[in-house]
C-alpha cells in the first residue's frame, strides 16, 4: 500500500488488516509466511527459478525490513508441490541444484535429471520443516481428520 505495484512479483508481504494475500502453485511451492508477534505475513511462489533465486528469503527479509519482523518469530509453511519423481530439468539447470547439495537431484548423469525443489528450499531457507507433524495435515500419513491446507493468508487483528 502506497507504493507503485511492480509488474511482476513471486513474493508479496503485508501487515495490513483484512488484506488477503496468496500465492499459486501447481508444480511450484506456495510459501505461506507468518509472524504472530509483528502480526504480518507473507507468501511466495517458488519454481525452480525463484527457489535458486531465494525468493524464500528475500520474502523474510522483507518482512524484517518492513515490519521489524524477527526471523524467529517467523512460522513458515510449504504448500504442496510437484515431487522428484516429476520433475525434470535438462542437465545444464540441474546442476545448480547438485551444487546446492546433491541430494537434490536424482539421476543427475541423465539428460533430464529429476529435482526435489523441496528439498532444495529446505537447504536454502534456514527455517524448520517437518514432512509428518500433526500440525502438518497428511492424508498419506493418516492424521488429516478432514482437514486440508491452502495457500493463502489474511491478516486478522
Amino acid at each position: 500500500m502506497g507504493r507503485k505495484e511492480p509488474d511482476s512479483y513471486d513474493g508479496i508481504t503485508t501487515n495490513q488488516r483484512g488484506v488477503t494475500i496468496a500465492a499459486l502453485g501447481a508444480d511450484c511451492i506456495p510459501i505461506v509466511f507468518a509472524d504472530p508477534v509483528k502480526k504480518a505475513c507473507g507468501v511466495a511462489h517458488a519454481g525452480w527459478k525463484g527457489t535458486l533465486l531465494g525468493v524464500a528469503m528475500a520474502t523474510v527479509n522483507a518482512m524484517i525490513a518492513e515490519y521489524g519482523c524477527s526471523l524467529e518469530d517467523i512460522v513458515v509453511v510449504l504448500g504442496p508441490s510437484v515431487g522428484p519423481c516429476c520433475f525434470t530439468l535438462p542437465r545444464e539447470s540441474a546442476e545448480a541444484f547438485h551444487n546446492l547439495h546433491p541430494a537434490c537431484v536424482q539421476l543427475f548423469d541423465s539428460p533430464n535429471p529429476c529435482i526435489d525443489i523441496r528439498k532444495a528450499t529446505r537447504y536454502i531457507f534456514p527455517g524448520t520443516f517437518s514432512c509428518q507433524h500433526p500440525y502438518f495435515f497428511s492424508y498419506c500419513f493418516g492424521y488429516w481428520e478432514n482437514k486440508l491446507l491452502l495457500s493463502f493468508e489474511k491478516y486478522f487483528s
